[in-house]
């Protein structure tokens, strides 16, 4: 079944070709957008930049240790060929010396009338072939990044196959930190071809993938990565694996390419068996970093936030002589002014999405504050430039009129475990000077 090594000869097969392919362009509902999307125009898709020339494939291993990927009915091979070829005249060129290679290149990737000329002659394959069905990985193979400014994007490769059969077949796998989604058991072999502009098969036997991915809110406006894993066979070998896991074969795949995408076009992508959608969402560590925001607004004034600083609902901000940090002494008269909170109109809460909205009219010394340090005047350059990834910041900028200190005094919180980390991000301009203190309010000394 599939490809089945003779000896002295030509490798052969249950079959020369099959019509393997179905594309998502047939399940998308707005004509125009399949149209622009999934046809064959570029529509902005990008070739990603050097896809998988410094990975390298290693044998499956054991995840319980019990047997290796040998002990289960499965060798590697001279012949075996996990390598990244510039293009097809490369492949033809090792299959001289390679009758497992020769077999699938002839009837599987050979340049041919049929393939309408999808690949062209400079178009870079990545092959995985186990000619006895020893099982390979490819982690973290290759490296995709998201801009700062670039909240939806879709990744989208080719791939070609041999029949499986009763085998794992191949999984390719989107890799988020600890999460992860994947097509599995691709098998290539049997699919229906399908057809675009009158022409049947249009990529003969070749199926395209869509991983669709999307930032989670907490994300957007960070540059963010993610990662393509690659298996051949059994993504784990363990005890319990059968024989028929493994098979002998080939995968073949090319065209990785990126779109960035509009939120409209996202959501209009359908998915199915051969297209996926995903949201990256935020590391444990990102998520203590603060990038939810340093805390949520006062009550009041509603719309503080869409028109610059707002009040913090859980900090009350006061200068270094205030009432809240020193008690007023003992026969001399109070100052009124020293007995309010909130009062310096250059510090408080900025938002992100309030901030960069073209609308924004926001003025103030702070503002031309924020234009002076990072050396930008559109909204979204100085907060990529000065805020980065943070979402809504605590901001103080001090104008020095005042010739003292500003700053935030927070809310009591009762801490249960015995070992709390209680961590905030700061971030200052040049010469600038921040203090950050934890006070135990049970000590009375």
């Amino acid at each position: 079944d599939g490809l089945t090594s003779g000896i002295g000869g030509e490798v052969t097969l249950a079959s020369e070709k099959a019509d393997n392919t179905v594309d998502t362009y047939v399940d998308v509902t707005l004509s125009e957008f399949a149209m622009n999307f999934y046809g064959e125009d570029d529509g902005g898709w990008k070739a990603a930049t050097n896809a998988f020339t410094n990975a390298t494939a290693e044998k499956t291993t054991s995840s319980d240790g019990a047997k290796t990927n040998e002990d289960l009915y499965a060798e590697s091979n001279a012949t075996d060929k996990m390598k990244l070829y510039a293009n097809r005249t490369e492949i033809a060129s090792e299959a001289a010396s390679n009758a497992y290679l020769n077999t699938v290149y002839n009837h599987f990737l050979k340049d041919t009338e049929e393939d309408n000329g999808f690949l062209t002659d400079n178009q870079a394959i990545l092959m995985m072939l186990s000619s006895k069905g020893t099982a390979y990985t490819w982690e973290n193979a290759y490296e995709f990044t998201m801009p700062a400014d670039v909240d939806h994007m879709a990744v989208s490769f080719f791939v070609k196959t041999s029949d499986f059969g009763e085998g794992t077949g191949v999984t390719v796998k989107l890799v988020d930190g600890d999460n992860s989604t994947s097509f599995s058991s691709i098998n290539t072999y049997n699919l229906a071809g399908v057809t675009i502009d009158g022409v049947e098969d249009y990529y003969d036997g070749w199926q395209r993938c869509y991983f669709f991915v999307e930032k989670d809110d907490e994300l957007k406006g960070s540059e963010q990565k993610f990662q393509l894993t690659l298996n051949y066979g059994p993504t784990d070998v363990t005890v319990s694996t059968a024989k028929t896991a493994f098979n002998s074969g080939f995968a073949a795949f090319t065209k990785f390419e990126t779109l960035e995408m509009s939120a409209l076009e996202y959501e209009c992508a359908q998915t199915g068996d051969y297209a996926q959608k995903y949201t990256l969402v935020p590391t444990e560590e990102e998520k203590a970093a603060g990038n939810g925001g340093f805390d949520t607004v006062a009550g009041t004034p509603t719309d503080a936030l869409d028109k610059g600083l707002a009040n913090l609902q859980n900090f009350k901000g006061v200068y270094s002589d205030s009432y809240y940090v020193t008690l007023p002494v003992n026969g001399k008269p109070i100052d009124e002014t020293k007995r309010y909170a909130n009062t310096y109109e250059n510090a408080g809460l900025l938002n992100r999405d309030s901030f960069t909205n073209p609308e924004n009219t926001m003025t103030g010394v702070w503002m031309d504050g924020l234009k002076s340090v990072s050396g930008k005047t559109d909204a979204t350059e100085i907060w990529n430039s000065v805020f980065g990834d943070a979402t809504q910041p605590l901001f103080i900028w001090n104008d020095g009129v005042a010739n003292k200190s500003y700053g935030y005094i927070g809310s009591s919180a009762t801490v249960s475990s015995a070992n709390t980390v209680v961590s905030v991000r700061v971030k200052t301009s040049a010469n600038a000077v921040a203090s950050v203190y934890l006070v135990d309010m049970d000590d009375e000394s």
